[in-house]
């Protein structure tokens, strides 16, 4: 009950911070940029992937994952390209690759509902590979997705710092964008492999130390 309602709340505290900042003052830009990356309105996200070890296999059997599956990727995809046609009549530029989901866009109230509704979908995907369907099997249980996997903390805490530190001071210099992309990647994993084996691989082995499962 308390991840179902950190869920339903995460959202309300986007809508309140925008709220309070832009009645401050702030400018739309910057208010987006600072919801997208406050952390305690990102809560919905961890939340959906704490319900997972929640939910026993009983439950779990029971949702048909497919089929929600296919309905949220249907109705963000509509929503997307829904918000994109108003960004643009905005005078706003909203590339078709980012199908109308930009960061830090308060357009459609898209700061309040779009994490939402996307960690939704991705806590449909991991119900899914959960029960280890064939092709879900092969395709995220191989042994590469398992290692990004566990790096994937590390690439979600230090990309943010290397594209910033990579547009600032070396793409200047570059000019390509495959060539920034490409640096961008290496030193992206480059920096989660080394946090993972200098840091979180020993900071989790302290968890057997200190934490004993019951006989």
């Amino acid at each position: 009950y308390v991840l179902i309602a950190i869920i339903f709340t995460a959202p309300v505290v986007r809508l309140l911070l925008a709220e309070i900042m832009l009645s401050n003052g702030y400018d739309a830009a910057y208010t987006g940029q600072t919801v997208y990356r406050f952390t305690f309105g990102q809560w919905d996200g961890f939340a959906f992937g704490a319900l997972i070890p929640v939910f026993s296999p009983r439950i779990i059997g029971r949702i048909k994952t497919g089929i929600w599956l296919a309905v949220t990727s249907v109705v963000l995809v509509i929503l997307g390209l829904w918000t994109r046609q108003v960004l643009m009549a905005e005078g706003q530029d909203s590339p078709i690759s980012a199908l109308g989901y930009q960061i830090g866009v308060l357009t459609n109230y898209q700061h309040v509902w779009t994490f939402t509704l996307w960690d939704f979908l991705f806590f449909l995907l991991l119900l899914h590979v959960v029960r280890q369907s064939t092709v879900t099997e092969k395709l995220f249980g191989n042994q590469v997705m398992v290692f990004v996997g566990k790096i994937s903390y590390g690439l979600y805490v230090y990309h943010w710092f290397i594209m910033m530190a990579l547009f600032s001071y070396v793409m200047p210099h570059v000019g390509n964008k495959f060539i920034g992309l490409i640096l961008y990647l290496v030193a992206s994993f480059g920096m989660a492999i080394a946090s993972y084996y200098i840091l979180e691989k020993r900071l989790l082995s302290l968890k057997d130390r200190f934490f004993t499962k019951p006989e």
